[in-house]
């Protein structure tokens, strides 16, 4: 998978799309559907970090509404789901080493389901749910951040998260960067399972 830094805005990191995403799901297969939203010019993108197809990412519309601000002014807008799938062996997304600001910035982002998601290469996720504001929960079991050397900013600004679960797999080792880790918005229970 690509990596992004905090001022893209290609594919689903554009302003206008990620502010609507309410929900991602890393999926197992491929399955870009004929038609994307009618508001969305673009709706799918190859995601890999060579540009060949093997991840692919697509949006399609939901039943949520968010608020939506442009130019001094807010208005509701139809929320999007975001899937991201591999192409290659069991469709697996194997995290770019540098993860970081993965989802930075998508303000109405409520579930990711993870599937598919392996972070065994990554050694980046600083700003990974930077301002994240509405997400109540993350389950982080999957995440395997055994080489990770920067974890800072990584749940900056998520006024709303109240948990975090991780595995055995979530050792932060010694000399990785945490500053502001929990920056402004402290998660009331981090619980390893």
């Amino acid at each position: 998978m690509q990596s992004w830094n905090s001022a893209s805005t290609t594919d689903f990191h554009n302003s206008n799309i990620k502010s609507r995403i309410t929900s991602v799901s890393f999926v197992d297969k491929i399955n870009i559907p004929d038609k994307g939203p009618s508001d969305a010019s673009t709706y799918y993108w190859d995601v890999s970090a060579v540009k060949n197809g093997s991840v692919i990412a697509w949006i399609t519309d939901n039943t949520e509404n968010v608020n939506v601000s442009t130019n001094g002014s807010t208005e509701q807008k139809t929320g999007y789901n975001l899937y991201i799938a591999g192409n290659g062996e069991d469709g697996v997304v194997y995290a770019n080493p540098d993860s970081s600001n993965l989802f930075n910035g998508f303000s109405a982002l409520k579930n990711i389901t993870w599937g598919n998601f392996n972070t065994k290469y990554a050694t980046n996720m600083s700003h990974m749910f930077n301002e994240c504001q509405v997400i109540t929960g993350l389950n982080l079991e999957s995440f395997d951040i055994n080489k990770v050397t920067d974890v800072s900013y990584i749940f900056n600004h998520c006024s709303k998260l109240e948990t975090v679960t991780a595995s055995d797999k979530w050792v932060i080792n010694t000399g990785c960067k945490q500053e502001h880790m929990f920056d402004e918005d402290i998660a009331e229970e981090v619980t390893k399972k």
